[in-house]
């Protein structure tokens, strides 16, 4: 009998696999139910890999591939860039001091969703290290002016 893993709310490593199967369903217009089918699996364990809920075996993720027009590698590149982008958020939000629950949150969103996130955040630290707030020593200077001066929903809209 298989045990069945339960995924830890900051495991980011668990949603990524998931939703790339889903972002790619939805862009090229395929129900869930049909994705399961052709990959030979029930619509119930699809779901639970989009949601993050199980992670597939390399079999059951190649079919599923397959099934996409895809190949492993293409999705393993997804995956790498899922994870680059969430280390490189996980360092902007310790240093705005954004708590550990939240970051949990703001990691579980999408893929597209994180990238758009980290783009504009790079942006604005660079908009204040232009405008002369990382003058400080330790770069205080920059994070006050990064964490008063800009409304949040200019960074959600880019600017």
């Amino acid at each position: 009998m298989r045990t069945r893993i339960q995924p830890r709310a900051n495991s980011p490593v668990r949603q990524r696999v998931g939703p790339t199967v889903k972002a790619l369903r939805q862009e090229q217009g395929i129900s869930l139910n049909v994705l399961a089918v052709e990959a030979g699996i029930s619509p119930s364990h699809l779901s639970r890999i989009e949601r993050g809920l199980t992670v597939p075996s390399y079999d059951v993720l190649d079919r599923i591939a397959d099934a996409l027009g895809s190949d492993l590698g293409a999705l393993r590149a997804d995956e790498e860039s899922a994870r680059a982008v969430d280390g490189e958020l996980a360092a902007l939000f310790t240093s705005l001091g954004i708590t550990d629950g939240a970051q949990a949150e703001l990691l579980g969103l999408s893929h597209q969703t994180r990238a758009v996130l980290a783009s504009a955040l790079r942006r604005l630290q660079d908009r204040v290290a232009a405008q002369g707030g990382a003058g400080a020593p330790d770069g205080a200077g920059a994070q006050a002016q990064l964490t008063t001066a800009v409304p949040l929903g200019q960074v959600a809209q880019g600017f």
